[in-house]
């Protein structure tokens, strides 16, 4: 602190005079500070108060009253953060300066030779680093603010020049000048108390509505029990301003996360929730050594090879901790024998990667995201260690639920295989059917370790508008999981491009990704994983890799054919309940020969896929017609009539009724092909839920996010496309009428189907069975 010369030569005080030797500057109209020595020859403080009209009494009052709470807040004070009184040289007392005497009020407390803390940061070395110096003293702060909030008083005039930063190496800062300080609660005893706030420290709305002309606030104006320790917190939020205006070498992120930090506190009401131990956490993440690897083990990346998995794009995951616990658990490893992409691999020879694969190139993702998204200083502020293990641990089990073919039997009419009964079912089973004993239940495991399953689920499974809208956490991992750019699609793109030899769907400027991620609000208001816009040809570039994926992946003609028949022997068994606990250990194989074996029981006749599995895809059927997507042809007509026909339709009468005119009309026009079996005849309408459009958000950095498609035109004609690749349907027919058909007119495509279908869609309406 400055020390000048003074004119005043000593202070007398309860019988003991102490001498004056300087002067420090003082802020204050109605105070001097003096540096004085004891009898003893200790060097101390004085504050020296005096009403600035001697004749206003309700100002001596004021004086008088805030000498006792800073007596009572420093009395037997014995941490360093903040300052010892000495209260016998405390209470009325006699100003000297030549022949002349001032009567004030004196508060005497040890001197503290240093610096302000913006003081000390505008001079400090470039090479030093201060958001250290920062964090070290905000953390003093915080703990002598914690010691004056346990004698229930409050300090309500914290800023940087109240701040000391001791001259002796090693001190913690102190916070000085209680003279504004007052109890923290209003009550009985308290009901006369005057809180005089500087305006610039409190909120405005909630100053403006209780401060009279004088900057004064009654406490008997607030509720009984109205606790005022937000006050200092919103304070220590201004406080950071002032620290970050003073350091000039803070890095960017450090910079930005603390503003956020800044911003967090003094947002008025929320700050009124504030905690200690929450700005506690807040100065942990601020620390450098937080950066990396936040204290989670998962996102380590030189552990021992037996605690590493590699995969073929580079991806690496750390399996410690609950991660392994997981991988080796039988919920888990049953997965490493569904394939990613079920019997595609017949139709691409290299497709053998497993769902387990997939789940466990997932979690490598999100490890990396967690990585990058600290530079975000809404997400430091926001995420703990515990946060972003469990963001790593969901996206590990976000399709713990799948067994072979899972989205196909959802397109089923039947409802035993839903989402939730799944998830239950993975959750409390023991597995003791699949690996020959019983094992912990997963869900009991997973509490073990401090995550409920009802988390993930909500965050795996649930829609984005039943999140939970006091869980940021929450919130933000459920759209890193499921949004128009997220790590599923990140992961499976990627994946199913590299193993089917599909290049085009591995284009995907993932490092651009990663590096522009940020946390931001979305639509619903809730924590949603964006993009700088900077990033906008990397969004686009998951967009084009997703569409080509569909058309040629996906929605080949020959996985199309393959589902149709799948989904025709579904539909023709009656599903019960215990064909979850059964199918869930199950390979592909065994779930198509249980199920040929269930549909032959059935309907009395051998399963359209019975040499299917056996003979590497012998048997599949073959496109027939596609009904073009259209929106005023009969083509058109005939779309929208079968895509509006509810899913559990799909398999009564109206197709039947359809199936059997095609069957019909190729005997009359191929009669060497004889009758036609209706299981010779499949109609695929896709109706498993796709939604073409892209929910990603760019941000333009000023708080103003967008989505893709108000960004981009390429993105909006790649969502047309997508809906009318998901709307698809066609007609496929047993491989014996697709070579008469060829035989017949030399090739397979079969024209004359839309007029037949037409027709068909046309009676059916007619007849109120289609709308």
């Amino acid at each position: 602190m400055r020390v000048a010369e003074t004119p005043y030569e000593t202070i007398r005080v309860n019988g003991r005079e102490l001498t004056v030797t300087a002067e420090l500057r003082s802020t204050k109209q109605d105070q001097h500070l003096l540096q004085v020595t004891s009898g003893q020859g200790d060097v101390l403080l004085a504050r020296c108060l005096w009403p600035v009209n001697p004749e206003d009494i309700e100002a001596a009052h004021r004086v008088a009253a805030g000498v006792q709470h800073e007596i009572g807040a420093l009395r037997d004070n014995e941490r360093p953060e903040l300052p010892r009184v000495h209260p016998e040289l405390c209470g009325p007392a006699v100003l000297t300066y030549g022949a002349r005497q001032q009567n004030v009020t004196v508060v005497v407390r040890d001197f503290i030779a240093g610096k302000p803390i913006d003081d000390l940061l505008r001079g400090i070395d470039a090479k030093v680093d201060q958001v250290r110096v920062i964090i070290r003293c905000l953390e003093s702060v915080l703990r002598g603010l914690i010691a004056l909030h346990e004698r229930r008083v409050g300090h309500f005039d914290v800023r940087a020049s109240n701040v000391i930063q001791p001259d002796r190496q090693g001190s913690p800062a102190v916070l000085i000048d209680l003279n504004a300080s007052q109890v923290l609660r209003a009550n009985r005893e308290a009901r006369a108390t005057i809180l005089y706030v500087d305006p610039r420290l409190a909120p405005e709305e909630w100053f403006g509505g209780l401060a009279d002309e004088h900057s004064r606030i009654d406490l008997a104006q607030l509720a009984d029990g109205d606790d005022l320790v937000w006050l200092d917190w919103y304070q220590f939020g201004l406080l950071i301003r002032e620290l970050l205006g003073a350091a000039s070498g803070l890095s960017s992120t450090n910079r930005r996360y603390l503003d956020e930090v800044a911003n967090h506190l003094t947002s008025y009401p929320s700050c009124k929730r504030v905690t200690a131990s929450e700005i506690h956490h807040l100065l942990e993440r601020a620390k450098p050594e937080f950066l990396h690897p936040y204290g989670v083990p998962e996102l380590v990346r030189n552990a021992p090879n037996d605690d590493v998995e590699s995969f073929p794009d580079g991806q690496v995951l750390t399996k410690t901790g609950v991660i392994a616990d997981i991988i080796r658990h039988p919920a888990f490893t049953r997965l490493f024998a569904v394939k990613q992409l079920t019997l595609l691999r017949y139709v691409f020879v290299g497709a053998e990667h497993t769902r387990a694969m997939h789940m466990m190139h997932c979690a490598s993702l999100a490890a990396d995201l967690m990585q990058h998204m600290f530079s975000d200083p809404r997400f430091r502020r926001t995420f703990e260690s515990r946060d972003v293990r469990f963001a790593i641990v969901a996206a590990l089990l976000h399709d713990i639920n799948h067994f072979p073919f899972l989205h196909t039997f959802q397109e089923s009419a039947g409802g035993v295989f839903t989402n939730r009964a799944l998830f239950d079912e993975v959750m409390n089973s023991d597995f003791a059917h699949f690996a020959g004993r019983a094992h912990e239940p997963l869900g009991d495991l997973l509490r073990a370790d401090g995550i409920e399953p009802e988390r993930l689920w909500r965050v795996c499974y649930e829609d984005r508008s039943r999140q939970l809208p006091d869980s940021p956490v929450e919130q933000f991992v459920n759209s890193i999981l499921d949004s128009g750019v997220d790590l599923d699609k990140l992961s499976y793109l990627r994946l199913d491009a590299l193993f089917t030899g599909v290049p085009i769907g591995g284009g995907i400027d993932q490092a651009r990704l990663m590096r522009s991620a940020i946390m931001t609000p979305d639509s619903y208001n809730m924590e949603f994983l964006a993009f700088d816009m900077k990033a906008l040809p990397a969004v686009e570039s998951v967009i084009h890799a997703r569409l080509a994926n569909f058309r040629s992946i996906y929605w080949h003609p020959r996985n199309r054919a393959l589902m149709a028949m799948f989904l025709h022997v579904a539909d023709s068994i009656a599903m019960q309940p215990s064909f979850r606990t059964e199918f869930l250990v199950m390979s592909e194989e065994e779930v198509v020969k249980r199920m040929n074996g269930l549909y032959e029981e059935r309907t009395g006749r051998p399963s359209p896929m019975r040499s299917f599995v056996p003979l590497r895809g012998a048997g599949l059927y073959q496109e027939l017609y596609e009904v073009p997507f259209a929106e005023d042809t009969k083509h058109g007509e005939v779309s929208r009539a079968l895509n509006n026909l509810p899913v559990e339709q799909r398999s009564a009468s109206q197709l039947l009724e359809l199936r059997r005119a095609v069957g019909a009309e190729l005997t009359r026009r191929y009669p060497r092909i004889g009758e036609v079996d209706e299981s010779e005849v499949l109609i695929d309408i896709p109706s498993r839920p796709m939604d073409g459009r892209i929910r990603s958000l760019l941000s333009d950095g000023r708080g103003r996010a967008q989505t893709i498609s108000q960004l981009s035109s390429t993105a909006r004609a790649a969502e047309q496309d997508f809906q009318q690749l998901a709307k698809s349907i066609r007609v496929f027919v047993a491989p014996r009428l697709a070579e008469a058909v060829r035989a017949g007119t030399g090739d397979t495509e079969a024209s004359w189907l839309g007029d037949l279908l037409f027709e068909q869609v046309s009676t059916l309406r007619h007849r109120q069975l289609l709308t």
